[in-house]
């Protein structure tokens, strides 16, 4: 029985897993998230089974990953291995929801009766005979457009499946249940990526054959669409045909009468220059052909005559070279290509029949578009407008307008347009950009700098200038921040979280580090997509900070942001179809660091666990006194001395800015690497202590213009690099051993904060009932509630609420439901837990 996707995971989605491998006899507990147990496929002395609810997973960490079988998987591969099913009887057990197919548009479907045809392509004599004689059994084309054939083992396959009926809807079976297209070469036709129809040609008695109801779709619109040659040919043989002998742009009719709504939204948005029709030769063809042509006369068609071949197929079977013959036959004259003015970036003037145009403001920048001023001539009349030219509804606009003031034809206007976007995208390489170089400095600026980063204070005089310009009270903060923007220049940067309650001030901790990054070397995002690191230019992060101003504009690019901090390069492997050959090819993009990536959050369990553990947390100062000090500071930018400050804001960050722009990407030898010690307790260490490590290298790359550059050559390879001194572990260890601490606790800094407020109010409580109650008798068990924590910690009922709910899925407090009108309490569970202390290494 045949399954789709969309029923396997409304199945997957439908089961307790938790419940299913407990009903199996193992034993789960909760750690955190997930629950923990003995896997009953191995003798489990420790719990080695983790089963994730949230994911719909189970997975052994022990011995199942070396015995040769599965040591994992989802509800259905459960059943699998523990019960022995295949999975058909897993999917039975389980149970299909009766509305899963209902959620599968007909595309879906199609899709898999594509496949279905396909598979037996190759394995059917009949058909491949057909295809030799007819000169198309040419498996790169045919599998490039799944080309396939039914001989009617679909309803042997399907069985009893409920699909039958819908596929009986659909067309694919008659109303009797036989296959509509039994002995048919069978070739899907698309939509965009989907399949809305099929077109069938019977291999005895040459029948053609479609799916009931409306004529949809095209057949390799995605290979035609940006071919500088357009050939529009009667058949989808025909057109199979072309493509073999390299006709690569060749778009088949539904017949001679076949010209539909889709073949005309095509024709909108094809840049070619070329139109050629190609149709039958016989009378018929002839006269649908001129027809077409002169509907088709604003793309200035071409009608070719096939001599003696009745059709491109013919021509294909009988021609001695058919490509040779093709290409004599088709002879295209060169279109003449548009007029281009004197003076790239002043303006461009391009000519089309009676019409002229005139664009102006092209730009070297912004290559996401296409903005200019177009001004178009035709007689004494014009019409002028600024639009953007990779818009379609601009493009229709423009057009629009352009017959009505000046009598055009918007078809022709259209066309021209996508003329120009062709043009224009060649010419504004040439354009040279007239801003400034950001990162050029004058004598005085770099002696300025110079000065700076020789100063033994230098790294105070960076933290009392971003408190000068109105970020107080946040040295740990702002060092970190600091000195991971700085580690862009090593090989391995650092990863740095901002974590702190919403209004904390981990956004002005943020913009304060990136204002004294110099602008070509900071890449900052409000939201990020998850495939927009992958596409950017190969070179375009390397050196560079990656700023997120939230994480939750990051979630869907948890994976390429994992990748790029561990890796520092991604890459990834792009389908599509090739506009010169139509064949499917596969494209590499990659994009290369290293680069320091920051962002900021709210949420404790931001993005994933295996994402977060690779950034140093930090968190901001969340004291009722630096909410004086920040309060006072936002007065004082009011007073005089707050307005001149600002006036110098723009002055004091070019500075800094300068600053960073004089550092080079050295080396950086640790001379103390093994006298050095870290706590060794937990796997978690090996990744600490590299961050670790890279604050050292940090701080001394800050301080390069204040110690020798050494060099070393080995077998031809030179290096250049600066030391770590004892004075940069003392700074480090002063500025990071409490975010490095922080790193070892399972608890986020507010949750361990609200837990430690916690404990002081359920120990004040306790004291207090201690003094009403004779001494023989045991204290109750104080509880709180959140709104006596309101009023101790003045936080937000949202923020109570996240880190409450932190607290108890790490089990340090458990709730106690009132019921009837009483208020929730949180009783302790762990009184004595403590904070690890502060990290300090040793040499």
């Amino acid at each position: 029985m045949l399954y789709t996707q969309a029923e396997i995971e409304a199945v997957k989605r439908g089961v307790d897993l938790v419940a299913l491998i407990r009903s199996s006899g193992v034993e789960l507990k909760r750690k955190g998230k997930d629950f923990v147990g003995r896997c009953p496929f191995h003798d489990d002395k420790t719990p080695s089974l983790v089963v994730s609810p949230e994911k719909g997973l189970w997975n052994c960490l022990g011995a199942c990953k070396g015995n040769g079988h599965p040591s994992g998987g989802d509800a259905l591969g459960w059943l699998v291995r523990f019960k022995g099913m295949n999975f058909p009887e897993a999917m039975k057990e389980l149970g299909t929801p009766p509305a899963a197919k209902e959620e599968k548009p007909s595309h879906h479907l199609l899709e898999t009766v594509v496949s279905h045809y396909h598979e037996t392509l190759t394995t059917s004599k009949e058909a491949r005979a057909y295809l030799e004689q007819r000169h198309l059994w040419s498996l790169e084309t045919l599998r490039a457009f799944r080309v396939g054939y039914a001989d009617g083992s679909l309803v042997e396959r399907l069985g009893k499946s409920p699909l039958k009926k819908e596929l009986r809807e659909l067309g694919v079976l008659t109303g009797s249940g036989r296959e509509l297209m039994k002995g048919c070469v069978v070739v899907p036709i698309l939509k965009g990526t989907a399949v809305v129809n099929l077109y069938g040609r019977r291999v005895e008695g040459d029948q053609h054959l479609y799916l009931p109801g409306q004529r949809r779709g095209l057949f390799n619109a995605a290979g035609a669409k940006d071919a500088s040659r357009l050939v529009l040919c009667e058949s989808i043989l025909d057109a199979l045909s072309l493509i073999i002998m390299g006709e690569h742009g060749a778009l088949p009719l539904w017949g001679i009468n076949g010209w539909t709504e889709d073949h005309e939204g095509f024709m909108k948005n094809w840049r070619g220059n070329e139109l050629v029709i190609a149709l039958d030769s016989d009378e018929a063809g002839k006269g649908a052909a001129s027809a077409l042509a002169e509907s088709l006369s604003a793309y200035n068609p071409r009608v070719i005559d096939l001599k003696e071949y009745k059709d491109p197929n013919e021509l294909l079977c009988m021609a001695e070279d058919p490509k040779k013959a093709w290409e004599e036959i088709a002879a295209p004259p060169p279109s003449p290509p548009p007029v281009e003015a004197q003076g790239i970036s002043d303006s461009l003037c391009f000519a089309f029949d009676d019409r002229k145009y005139t664009v102006r403001g092209l730009a070297a920048y912004g290559f996401d578009r296409l903005k200019v001023t177009v001004k178009l001539n035709v007689g004494e009349g014009f019409h002028l407008d600024t639009i953007d030219l990779y818009s379609a509804r601009a493009r229709e606009h423009f057009a629009e307008t352009s017959a009505k003031l000046l009598g055009t034809d918007t078809v022709k206007v259209t066309h021209d347009l996508l003329l120009l976007c062709d043009s224009l995208e060649k010419a504004r390489l040439r354009v040279k950009p007239k801003e400034e170089d950001p990162s050029a400095m004058n004598a005085g600026e770099r002696e300025e700098a110079l000065s700076l980063l020789k100063d033994s204070k230098l790294l105070d005089r960076v933290l009392a200038d971003m408190e000068r310009l109105g970020c107080v009270g946040e040295r740990e903060a702002l060092a970190l921040g600091y000195l991971a923007t700085i580690s862009r220049l090593l090989d391995k940067p650092l990863g740095l979280m901002i974590l702190a309650r919403s209004g904390a001030g981990k956004s002005t901790v943020q913009d304060a580090v990136c204002d004294f990054v110099p602008e070509e070397s900071l890449v900052k995002y409000t939201r990020i997509t998850g495939q927009a690191l992958f596409y950017k230019e190969e070179d375009a992060l390397v050196n560079k900070v990656l700023a997120i101003e939230e994480e939750t504009g990051a979630e869907s690019a948890t994976y390429a942001i994992r990748n790029l901090q561990s890796s520092q390069t991604l890459t990834i492997g792009a389908t599509r179809t090739d506009p010169q050959t139509g064949k499917l090819r596969t494209d590499s993009y990659r994009v290369r660091g290293p680069v320091a990536i920051m962002l900021t959050t709210t949420n404790p369990e931001a993005l994933d666990y295996e994402t977060r553990n690779r950034f140093l947390e930090v968190t901001v100062n969340e004291t009722h006194e630096q909410t004086a000090r920040i309060l006072k500071a936002q007065r004082d930018e009011d007073t005089l001395e707050g307005l001149l400050r600002q006036a110098e804001r723009e002055r004091t960050m070019r500075l800094h800015q300068n600053v960073q722009r004089l550092l080079r990407p050295l080396k950086v030898l640790n001379p103390f690497a093994d006298k050095l010690t870290y706590p060794a307790h937990g796997l978690r260490m090996r990744r600490e202590q590299k961050k670790y490590l890279t604050l050292l290298k940090a701080m001394a790359l800050l301080h390069q213009f204040q110690r020798p550059v050494k060099s070393a050559e080995r077998a031809g390879v030179r290096i250049e690099y600066v030391e770590i001194t004892k004075e940069d572990i003392k700074r480090v260890d002063a500025l990071a051993g409490g975010a490095l601490a922080r790193g070892l606790d399972e608890l986020s800094a507010p949750g361990r904060s609200l837990y430690e407020e916690i404990k002081a109010l359920v120990k004040a409580k306790g004291e207090a009932l201690r003094k009403d109650l004779p001494p023989e008798m045991p204290v109750p068990e104080p509880t709180v509630s959140r709104r006596e924590l309101r009023k101790a910690t003045g936080w937000t009922e949202w923020q109570l609420r996240t880190h409450l709910k932190e607290l108890c899925d790490l089990e340090y407090v458990s709730i106690i439901f009132g019921g009837s009108g009483r208020r929730t309490q949180y009783a302790l569970l762990e009184e004595d837990d403590e904070a690890p202390s502060k990290l300090v290494t040793t040499l």
